[in-house]
C-alpha cells in the first residue's frame, strides 16, 4: 500500500486538530450555557421557597401553602415516606419526586423531570417543623430556557460540519501555500538531476529563490544552494581534472606507441636500439609519476592518507634532500645555501616529508637560472616549526599565484622543464595532513618563496598508525 503524501498527512493533521477545537470549544459554550442557566434556576427556585419556608415553620397548620404558586411556580410538602401533606392551588397533580429526593433529608437535591406543565426544574428541601422533619418540593416550568439551549444545540449541529468543512479547506489552502517552496525546491533538483544526466553545462545551474530566508523552509533552500554550488564546484573540478589528467597521460602513450610500433617493424640499426630503450624507459617513468602522484591525491582527498607518526630530526631530512638535489644543481650551476645548523625534533612520516622537501627542492632549481641562489632555512619556536624555500628565478604572477597549487596548473610564460604538474598539490596534501600550511609568495623577476608551517606536537607519545602505501623518492619527480 502506498504511504499518503506529505501534503495528505498535513492536511489531515491540521483539519483533525482544528476541528477537534471547534468542537471542544461548541461543546464547551452550550455546556457553559446549560450549566449557567440551570444555576440562575436554581437560585429562583430557592429565592421562591424562603417565605414559603418561614411561613411553615412559623404557621401551626400547612393550609396557607395554598397561597403561594403561580408565576409558573410550584409547591408539594412531603412527608419522608412520601406523602403528600400540601401542594399549591395552581398544582392538579403530585410532582414527580423521586425516591432518592425524598431520602435527602439533610441538603436540598436538585433534578430536571418532566411534571404536568411539561419540562420543570425540581428541588426538594428538607425542613423542621415542630420538630418533625417534612420536604417542601418547588418546581418550575423549563420551557422557556431549556427552549433556547436547545435551538442553540441544533444550531451547532449545523455550524459544525459547516465549520468543519471551511477548517478543512482553509488546511488545504494554507498547506498548498506553504509547500510551493518545497515543491519548487524538488522542481529545481529534478531539473538539476535531469541536467546532470543528460550532460548538460554546469553554467545552466542557478540558485534557488529564497524569499523567506530566516523560517524553516528558507534555511532548506539556503542548505540546498551552497550544496548545489560545492556539487558544482567539484563537477566543474572533476571535468577538468579528467581533462588535464587524459591530456598529460596521452602524450607520453603517444610516444610509447610509436617507439614500440618503429621496433615491431624492424629495419633500425642496432645503434638505435639503445635510444630507442631509454625513451621508452624515461616516458614509462613520466607515466608512473603521474599515476603515482594522481594516486597520493586521490587518498588525500578521500582522507585516507594514514601517516607513520615516528620521532626524526627535520634538518637531517633537509640535508639529506639538499645532497640529493645537488649534482642536478650543480648541473646548472645553482648554488644551495642551508641554514640548517640547529636540531629540530618533530613526529611525522618520514618518506611523506622527504618527498615533500624533494618537491619544494626539485621546484626552486627547475625554475631558477643558472648561477642563482636557492635558499633552505629552517627555524623552530615552541609550538610551530617553519621551513622555508627561497629561489631567484622568475617568479609567478600575482594574478597566478593562488592557481599554483592546483592539479596540472603550469605558470604561463615559465621557461623550466616540463613536469606533471602534480608536484605542489602533492606538497601541499601532504603539509595538510600533518595539520600545517604551505604558503607562497612571489615577485616577477626576483624569485618565490615557499614557506611549510608545521605544527610541533612536543610531548606526544610516538603512534604507530600504519602508513598508506607511498610512491618511492626520485629527484625531479614531478
Amino acid at each position: 500500500m502506498k504511504p499518503p503524501s506529505l501534503r495528505y498527512r498535513l492536511i489531515r493533521l491540521s483539519w483533525i486538530m482544528v476541528g477537534s477545537l471547534l468542537a471542544a470549544s461548541y461543546l464547551s459554550i452550550f455546556l457553559l450555557l446549560r450549566s449557567t442557566a440551570l444555576h440562575q434556576v436554581d437560585q429562583d427556585l430557592l429565592a421562591a421557597a424562603d417565605p414559603v419556608l418561614d411561613n411553615m415553620v412559623a404557621d401551626r397548620t400547612m393550609n396557607d401553602l395554598r397561597e403561594f404558586g403561580g408565576g409558573g411556580r410550584f409547591f408539594e410538602i412531603f412527608t419522608p415516606g412520601g406523602q403528600v401533606m400540601e401542594r399549591s392551588k395552581n398544582l392538579r397533580g403530585d410532582l414527580p419526586v423521586f425516591a432518592a429526593m425524598l431520602r435527602a433529608l439533610k441538603q436540598t437535591s436538585f433534578a430536571n423531570v418532566d411534571g404536568p406543565a411539561g419540562p420543570m426544574r425540581l428541588a426538594v428541601i428538607p425542613f423542621v417543623r415542630h420538630g418533625h422533619t417534612y420536604l417542601l418540593a418547588t418546581g418550575v416550568s423549563t420551557f422557556g430556557s431549556m427552549h433556547v439551549l436547545d435551538s442553540f444545540g441544533e444550531i451547532i449541529l449545523v455550524l459544525l460540519p459547516v465549520s468543519l468543512l471551511l477548517a478543512g479547506l482553509i488546511s488545504a489552502w494554507y498547506v498548498d501555500k506553504g509547500l510551493v517552496p518545497v515543491r519548487a525546491l524538488t522542481q529545481h533538483v529534478e531539473q538539476m538531476a535531469a541536467l546532470a544526466l543528460q550532460g548538460g553545462q554546469p553554467s545552466l545551474w542557478h540558485p534557488l529563490e529564497v524569499p523567506t530566508p530566516t523560517d524553516e523552509i528558507g534555511r532548506l533552500a539556503t542548505t540546498f544552494n551552497r550544496l548545489f554550488e560545492r556539487v558544482d564546484a567539484v563537477l566543474r573540478q572533476l571535468r577538468l581534472f579528467v581533462t588535464d589528467a587524459s591530456h598529460e597521460i596521452r602524450t607520453p602513450l603517444t610516444i610509447l606507441r610509436g617507439e614500440i610500433e618503429l621496433l615491431v617493424a624492424g629495419g633500425r640499426p642496432p645503434a638505435d636500439f639503445d635510444r630507442t630503450v631509454q625513451a621508452l624507459d624515461q616516458e614509462l617513468r613520466h607515466l608512473t609519476r603521474i599515476v603515482d602522484g594522481l594516486f597520493t591525491l586521490s587518498m588525500a582527498d578521500a582522507g585516507q592518507l594514514r601517516l607513520l607518526r615516528e620521532p626524526l630530526y627535520l634538518n637531517e631530512l633537509l640535508e639529506d634532500a639538499c645532497r640529493l638535489v645537488g649534482p642536478r644543481a650543480q648541473a646548472k650551476r645553482i648554488r644551495l645555501e642551508r641554514d640548517l645548523d640547529a636540531e629540530v625534533a618533530f613526529r611525522g612520516d618520514e618518506a611523506f616529508l622527504h618527498e615533500l622537501f624533494l618537491i619544494l627542492l626539485d621546484n626552486a632549481i627547475k625554475y631558477s637560472p643558472p648561477g642563482t641562489c636557492v635558499a633552505v632555512g629552517l627555524a623552530a619556536e615552541p609550538e610551530l616549526v617553519v621551513v622555508r624555500f627561497q629561489d631567484q628565478g622568475c617568479g609567478v604572477p600575482a594574478a597566478e599565484l593562488e592557481h599554483i597549487f592546483e592539479r596540472f596548473y603550469r605558470a604561463s610564460g615559465s621557461l623550466a622543464e616540463p613536469g606533471s604538474g602534480l608536484g605542489l598539490a602533492i606538497a601541499q596534501a601532504i603539509v595538510a595532513v600533518h595539520g600545517g600550511a604551505l604558503a607562497c609568495t612571489s615577485a616577477v623577476g626576483v624569485g618565490s618563496s615557499f614557506t611549510i608551517t608545521l605544527p610541533r606536537p612536543l610531548g606526544l607519545a610516538p603512534e604507530s598508525v600504519p602508513a598508506a602505501a607511498s610512491a618511492p623518492v626520485e629527484i625531479n619527480k614531478y
